[in-house]
């Protein structure tokens, strides 16, 4: 809090390691017809006026170390599936995407009239791909996940779905 009192971005400041790859965050940029140029990095902010790599390039880079986690739990909120994805950010949120989608419930009805099979998803990819974005983008400090995990009752009265869609806790306990 201090630090963002001061106007201090983690993402802007210089990373520690400077021996940065960028095979992932490439490959992810080619498939969408995006070159990565010296121009371009330094516009996304990969590079600082010093010409040295960003934390945002680390986060982004082959080297990266973020580690999310997925799991699903069954109706007594005991875990079915644990799931931990490390890396690249970009391939980070590619596996978690895949990983929440293939928890993602499905229902099918069979149509009577026309005899066609109707899938339809608790969740359309949008939404993963979006609650997947927020969790990362926006997740907690240390502090109020220890809070989280110490108001047990508080967590426990939540359903399945609050759970396995709600990849935060609330801030407010009272």
């Amino acid at each position: 809090m201090i630090m963002e009192s001061h106007s201090y971005s983690y993402e802007d400041d210089i990373s520690e390691e400077q021996d940065l790859t960028f095979k992932s965050f490439e490959r992810t940029l080619e498939e969408n017809d995006i070159n990565l140029t010296p121009r371009l990095m330094n516009t996304m902010g990969l590079k600082a006026k010093s010409g040295k790599y960003t934390n945002l390039a680390y986060l982004l880079s082959d080297q990266s170390e973020i580690v999310v986690k997925v799991a699903e739990y069954d109706s007594e909120m005991n875990f079915k599936i644990k799931k931990s994805f490390k890396g690249s950010l970009v391939n980070v949120l590619k596996n978690v995407e895949e990983q929440v989608e293939r928890l993602n419930d499905l229902r099918v009805v069979i149509d009577g009239s026309s005899f066609k099979r109707i899938e339809t998803k608790s969740y359309p990819g949008a939404s993963i791909r979006e609650m997947v974005l927020n969790a990362i983008c926006h997740r907690l400090s240390e502090a109020s996940d220890k809070r989280c995990y110490e108001k047990k009752n508080i967590m426990r009265s939540r359903t399945r779905k609050f759970f396995f869609f709600s990849l935060f806790c609330p801030l407010n306990f009272s």
